[in-house]
Formats: structure tokens, C-alpha cells, sequence
């Protein structure tokens, strides 16, 4: 199965995300590698902690068990990419759902630790390669559409550094700008880079630049319409700069108790709760 062109490109600049990137204080809960502040600017991870606290707070980002939402692309004011995930954060279950350009529709339930689990096309069970090849690219919406959605929240991952690049006006906004570059052995693709403008009043982040690598021409996208769920506020849309794109994120759930019947699949009658 081929990932289709716009995703390929929406996925391009966030592969370095992976499972093992939590934030800090949830790497230091299950012992895991912790971000490194003697690698990054003492006034950037000043910023970057402010940025968690105007968002909730680690402890509020911490006891979110549950996660749902859908990854809606627009373009030209139609819809053209729609899925739905869900994310059992306490086992790290994941499921994920969605129709393809061809018209398929695509099913995966998994571990996002295994990696393994239960695929389905059209309502029919997945076997062999088509499995595997089915799992690997709902990993990769994974790795993507949550990065798009919780960066705000990962500037302080194992790996991350954290430098200031100073202050910047736009459209009569004041803002201190963060850069977000990772280790060289971090990730997929350790090379990207981000740039991330943070309101000098409110401490939330309203744009970011993406860089492929240091010296390439950036992709930027305002962060908008910015709300309370839970606990926690996330931005429900994402337009590009001189583009008739759009990423728009819906039926945002963010709750303490997860329904475990989302993850279950008795049969393939139901596979298709979209």
C-alpha cells in the first residue's frame, strides 16, 4: 500500500517522533532516558516549562489516560483525509482508522510498544505482509498526527535541545522564539529542526517553522484555535503559510478513564466504528 502524496508530505518533516519520546517527567516515571538540560539554553528551557504550565502543566499532561481525536486534512475547504485515533496512554494500546483516497476502508488496533496487533481492510482480517505493511503505516500516522497535535507538550523529550533564538514581532504580536532541534540518535530523521514562536504574554505557541535540516528553506503553519480539554489546551487547527492547506483536529477527547472496549475487536462486523 502506498501512502498517499499529501500525507507523504505532511509525514516528511515529523518522523522523528517515536514511542519512546514521552515527555520528561513521564520518562522519569517509568525510568526511562530523560531530557538533557546541560545540551540546551537555560532562557529556552525557562520558556519551554512556561509553555507547559500556560498548557495545564506536566502533571495535568502526566494523568491524561485517554486520547481521541481525528486528523482532518482540508484542502480547499474540502476534506480530503480524515482518521480517527485513539490511545490507551496507560498501555500503550493504540487504534487507529480511516478511509483512503482509493476509497478503502482501514482499521489497526496495536501496541505502540510491540508494535503488534490486529489490521483490517474493508472490514476483512489482514494476514501476512499485508498485515505487517498495514500496522507499519499506522504506526507512521501515529508517529505523525500526534506530534502535530501534543509538540507543545514534547519540548522537554529525551533528546530534545532547546536553544533561544531571540525575540520576533508579527502582525503586532511580541514573540521569544525557540529552536527544537534533537540528537543525532534520536529518532528517524535527527536532522529536522523547528522553530517555535511563543507569545511573549500568553506563553502559548502560535507558529512554528520547519527546517529538513539546518540551512533548508522553512514550511510554516499558525497554530489556532486554541482550547481547553480537560485539563489540558491543545490548538484544534493548523494553517499552512502560502498554502490551501489546512489540518484540522475534531472530537478532541483528553480524559483520566479509558473505555477499554475501544481497543477490543470481537469480530471484523466490528471493524468499521468510524
Amino acid at each position: 500500500m502506498k501512502i498517499p502524496t499529501l500525507l507523504l508530505l505532511i509525514l516528511a518533516p515529523l518522523l522523528s517522533l517515536s514511542c519512546q519520546k514521552t515527555s520528561d517527567q513521564t520518562a522519569s516515571n517509568l525510568g526511562q532516558k530523560q531530557f538533557d538540560p546541560s545540551k540546551s539554553d537555560p532562557q529556552a528551557i525557562q520558556i519551554a516549562d512556561e509553555v507547559m504550565v500556560a498548557l495545564g502543566g506536566y502533571e495535568n499532561f502526566a494523568a491524561v489516560n485517554y486520547l481521541s481525536f481525528h486528523f482532518v486534512v482540508v484542502v480547499d475547504s474540502q476534506k480530503t483525509s480524515d482518521w480517527r485515533h485513539d490511545w490507551d496512554r496507560r498501555k500503550n494500546n493504540y487504534r487507529v482508522e480511516g478511509i483512503t483516497r482509493d476509497g478503502d476502508h482501514l482499521l489497526a488496533i496495536f501496541n505502540l510498544d510491540s508494535r503488534d496487533g490486529v489490521a483490517f481492510k474493508n472490514g476483512q482480517t489482514l494476514d501476512g505482509e499485508e498485515k505487517i505493511q498495514l500496522l507499519k503505516r499506522a504506526y507512521a500516522r501515529y508517529i505523525n498526527d500526534t506530534f502535530w497535535l501534543l509538540m507543545p507538550f514534547k519540548l522537554k523529550d529525551p533528546g530534545a535541545v532547546l536553544q533561544y533564538d531571540g525575540a520576533q514581532e508579527i502582525n503586532e504580536v511580541n514573540y521569544d522564539v525557540l529552536r527544537l532541534s534533537y540528537a543525532d540518535s534520536v529518532g528517524l530523521t535527527p536532522h529536522n529542526i523547528y522553530r517555535l514562536f511563543v507569545d511573549q504574554n500568553t506563553r502559548i505557541i502560535h507558529r512554528w517553522e520547519y527546517f529538513e535540516k539546518a540551512g533548508a528553506a522553512p514550511a510554516a503553519a499558525w497554530w489556532e484555535k486554541w482550547q481547553k480539554y480537560g485539563n489540558i489546551k491543545l490548538a484544534g487547527l493548523r494553517g499552512f503559510e502560502n498554502s490551501n492547506r489546512q489540518i484540522l483536529f475534531t472530537d478532541i477527547i483528553a480524559a483520566a478513564e479509558v473505555d477499554e472496549k475501544i481497543f477490543e475487536v470481537a469480530s471484523t462486523s466490528q471493524a468499521g466504528m468510524f
